[in-house]
């Protein structure tokens, strides 16, 4: 067909396809991110929300899988407009991830983070809740006043760009999870922390119930928080050591963070690890999710069953059926127009054929990934 005959060959969506096959591509799944995210917006209230996250920017999703020099290659790319707000803006561009410094080699799951400014997040989430929702951007102001409390300043300000959430230990009888933050105010968002906790207290009281409890611990010239509710019994033990916030169920698992940083005996030295990295080998990402998925079984089911939710069931266990007890890694690239992301085990890129990309029989496959999206 001459392309003068086909309008859709004029666009410049066509064009990103085109550019792919003349590249030698394989499989080629691709969506006008543009044109549905118009047509899903009916209310203006939607559409002055949807602008100021950044949704309206959105242009194209591709996704490419083929082999490339005898090896399965994969990449999905989400492109936009270059913009200074919403979603597209949030992360930052790739770079050292010191919160994984914290993580031991063996921690099970690892997510990881990295965003150029709290603050601008806190100031669009804000912005879009006021042009959405007036009344409850009103019923936000009227609690922060009545509080005492300004969540931009008190929260967004004191952070830093760095966040890593992990399971890193045993699953029982506690799993043991750790939370490490980058801290550029560590004396702000204490008090914001104490004030908090004192206003829940408050709450509780008047439901008859007796609140958390503070315990104070110096050691090592360094202050262990252990903050335990008194109803309940679960509690979190929290310290600040260099720039960071560590936090975990217990004060070992806190003390043996910091442990792994001053060690050098992190997940960034794990040979397994190393073996899930892009080519470079560096650890710069915008954004990851490790999984070992020889480590723990449990954790994997848990995982399974809350992707559930937002991926199609063959597509999910053609993943952790790839990996084969082996690791692997989830990363993205944050750009200036696009955001890059990639799969891979310890013995390279993952290989997914079309039927497990698109769902197999009886699933919804990527139309249902696409309604999600645009929702």
């Amino acid at each position: 067909m001459r392309q003068g005959a086909n309008p859709f060959a004029s666009t410049p969506f066509y064009a990103q396809i085109a550019n792919l096959y003349r590249d030698g591509a394989g499989l080629v799944i691709a969506a006008d991110l543009d044109r549905i995210v118009m047509q899903s917006l009916r209310r203006e209230k939607d559409a002055s929300a949807a602008q100021q996250l950044g949704v309206t920017d959105l242009r194209y999703f591709i996704v490419e899988i083929k082999e490339k020099d005898g090896k399965p290659y994969n990449r999905a790319v989400v492109s936009y407009r270059e913009n200074q707000r919403g979603v597209t803006s949030w992360l930052a561009q790739p770079g050292p991830m010191g919160a994984l410094e914290f993580i031991s080699p063996d921690a099970s799951v690892v997510a990881a983070f990295v965003v150029k400014e709290p603050t601008a997040l806190a100031d669009d989430l804000f912005e879009t809740l006021k042009k959405a929702d007036e009344k409850g951007w009103k019923d936000l102001q009227r609690f922060q006043a009545e509080q005492g409390i300004n969540l931009r300043n008190d929260f967004a300000v004191p952070l830093g760009g760095e966040y890593a959430f992990a399971l890193d230990g045993p699953v029982l009888p506690v799993p043991s999870w750790k939370a490490v933050f980058q801290v550029d105010d560590q004396q702000h968002l204490q008090q914001t922390l104490e004030h908090l906790v004192e206003m829940i207290n408050e709450d509780l009281a008047r439901q008859g119930k007796k609140g958390l409890a503070w315990t104070r611990t110096e050691s090592g010239g360094r202050v262990f928080y252990t903050l335990k509710s008194l109803d309940y019994g679960p509690e979190v033990n929290y310290t600040y050591a260099y720039g960071y916030f560590i936090a975990a169920p217990s004060r070992a698992l806190v003390e043996n963070a910091i442990k792994y940083k001053e060690s050098g005996h992190t997940l960034i030295g794990s040979p397994k690890f190393k073996a899930t990295l892009p080519e470079d080998k560096q650890v710069s990402f915008s954004a990851m999710v490790y999984l070992n998925a020889g480590s723990v079984t449990a954790p994997m089911k848990a995982i399974g069953s809350a992707m559930s939710a937002g991926a199609p069931k063959e597509f999910r266990n053609k993943v952790m059926q790839a990996l084969g007890g082996k690791a692997g890694l989830a990363y993205v690239y944050a750009l200036n127009d696009r955001m890059i992301m990639s799969v891979n085990s310890e013995d390279g890129p993952i290989g997914l054929s079309p039927s497990d990309l698109l769902g197999l029989p009886g699933t919804s496959g990527l139309g249902h990934i696409v309604e999600m999206a645009t929702h």
